[in-house]
């Protein structure tokens, strides 16, 4: 089967989320960052405004807390966007997609990937696309409404994925 899509900022955006709450090494980093982060503003708190130990630890608590959950997820965002607003052939980039028994193959305007079914981690999905995780560092999204198919093809389309991941013991989240 052959879907059509393109990749938008969106997918590359959703794909940063994605892997700021997914990847190990992306959890970790935020984990440092954001424990460094809270020394450094309980040092600076005790310093400069004279606090007893307890004030300190509560408000630099309430920083790491924000700066873990909801501060590194939008950088990572916002890198996304800078790297799309520096290199605008990352973006509204044509997709084609071949889905087969032997795996996907995806073929851009510049490049062709093969990729097999072993090769997928697990599938994480929101309403628009599905996030193939191979590694920390390597993840495809796939848009669940190509173009280029009517709606009964577009849920063929989705059941043939979701069959394949069954097939090949490959999680769904």
């Amino acid at each position: 089967m052959i879907a059509k899509f393109k990749f938008e900022l969106d997918d590359l955006i959703a794909i940063q989320s994605f892997l700021a709450t997914k990847s190990k090494s992306h959890r970790r980093n935020r984990l440092l960052v954001s424990a460094v982060a809270a020394i450094g503003l309980m040092v600076f708190i005790m310093l400069i405004f004279k606090v007893n130990f307890i004030t300190g630890a509560i408000v630099s608590a309430a920083f790491f807390y924000v700066s873990y959950k909801y501060i590194s997820k939008k950088s990572m965002e916002d890198q996304a966007k800078r790297i799309a607003k520096k290199d605008p052939t990352l973006v509204n980039v044509e997709c084609t997609l071949t889905v087969s028994d032997k795996g996907l193959l995806r073929e851009f305007k510049n490049s062709t990937s093969n990729l097999g079914w072993e090769e997928i981690k697990f599938v994480s999905e929101d309403d628009e696309r599905y996030f193939l995780y191979m590694s920390d560092v390597h993840v495809i999204v796939l848009n669940k409404n190509p173009y280029n198919m009517s709606k009964e093809e577009t849920r063929e389309y989705n059941t043939l994925l979701r069959n394949y991941f069954n097939q090949h013991n490959i999680a769904v989240e």
